[in-house]
């Protein structure tokens, strides 16, 4: 043989070792590298909240994947995650980015060819960014303040809970936390027996926790009656074990009769429990009614709260309360507040904020129908 040309192989295989040494990707013919992986990373050492780039290459692999941490990576070799480069057995390539926090990490490259297995590792060390968000959270770690996240370049903490998690009793949605919604049971329901045909008017679900439920846990209550069903989401307040909480959902029954009327509750993002509550023929639809007098309203202010007691006109089964923070001598514009139902003549209405609150109060008949508005009532806050 040439000794000239084994002077060139031999230089040619002294190259490649070289440049697999030291993490580069190599492309040889096929036959010369089969059943071989290889791993490139961007950088063995990186700061929190830097991009770290991944690949991997399994020339006449079936498939490859990548370990890094807890992500786990796996394609087939005849798709790769890499549009830029060829998608076919010769070449499968698996490229992917991560942002870790501070560790020391291992990456694991596999290629699996029929029953034949090849992996390549490489050791990567994530050091603690010197720059800061506020508190002293680094860029690219996350804040002992769950889920907030301190974003690489921008130096602001964001929700993250995808990276950062959740406090106890929330979980992970979309990266924000949101309350795990306890179980509830409807306890009773709250509504007028008859109602006018084609005129709106309100069903209270009166639910009970049947565990702790933390505040701003979500649910759907929902209203089936006379073949419609009527929905609403709701928020939840905090509550203990066997506390109750009204959630009010407006509906109209157009057709007239007497109807069953069947009430559930139930998680908005999952189907842990479904609350149920069924009512046989409770309420009537009817074409007609004579609405009752309009009720006399008195009305008072206790610390941020507002007292309000009212008349009982003959026939009122029901009563509305509505309020509005703005008023004119010529108009008032008043936005729904509160009902009341059977013989509760007044109500508090807590929590208001400083300034001048104006209230009317409606009645509302055993159909139905609704009275004219009381005479206004303003109270005094602050």
């Amino acid at each position: 043989m040439d000794l000239r040309l084994m002077d060139l192989r031999a230089i040619a295989i002294i190259a490649i070792a070289a440049a697999l040494l030291a993490g580069a990707i190599v492309f040889l013919p096929s036959q010369g590298i089969a059943n071989e992986i290889f791993l490139e990373v961007g950088s063995e050492n990186i700061a929190s909240g830097e991009e770290l780039a991944i690949k991997a290459i399994a020339p006449n692999a079936d498939r490859i994947s990548l370990l890094f941490g807890k992500e786990y990576r796996e394609i087939p070799c005849t798709a790769s995650l890499d549009a830029s480069l060829d998608a076919s057995a010769e070449n499968c390539t698996l490229s992917a980015s991560f942002f870790p926090m501070p560790g020391v990490y291992v990456a694991k490259a596999t290629g699996f060819f029929g029953e034949e297995q090849r992996q390549a590792e490489r050791r990567i060390i994530v050091t603690r960014s010197e720059m800061q968000c506020v508190n002293n959270v680094a860029f690219g770690e996350c804040s002992e303040n769950k889920p907030f996240y301190c974003e690489f370049g921008t130096g602001k903490l964001i929700e993250n809970c995808g990276m950062c998690g959740c406090e106890e009793g929330l979980k992970c949605l979309g990266n924000i936390c949101i309350a795990v919604p306890g179980e509830l049971s409807i306890a009773r329901l709250g509504h007028p027996e008859k109602a006018l045909a084609g005129k709106e008017f309100f069903v209270k679900i009166i639910a009970k926790a049947k565990e702790a439920i933390k505040e701003g846990a979500q649910y759907n209550a929902k209203i089936f009656v006379a073949g419609k069903q009527f929905s609403q989401k709701f928020f939840a307040p905090q509550l203990e074990i066997g506390e109750e909480h009204e959630f009010l959902l407006a509906i109209t029954i157009f057709e007239t009769g007497l109807f069953d009327i069947n009430a559930t509750i139930t998680p908005v993002d999952n189907n842990s429990f479904a609350a149920e509550f069924f009512e046989s023929q409770s309420i009537e639809s009817v074409l007609a009614a004579q609405k009752p007098a309009a009720p006399v309203l008195f009305a008072f202010a206790e610390g941020d709260d507002a007292v309000l007691e009212w008349s009982k006109p003959q026939g009122a089964s029901g009563f509305r309360v509505y309020k509005s923070s703005q008023a004119n001598a010529a108009y008032i514009a008043y936005t729904f507040h509160s009902e009341y139902f059977g013989g509760e003549a007044g109500a508090v209405i807590q929590g208001l904020e400083k300034g001048k609150h104006y209230f009317v109060v409606t009645a509302v008949g055993e159909l139905g129908a609704e009275s004219d508005y009381s005479e206004p009532k303003s109270v005094e806050v602050g």
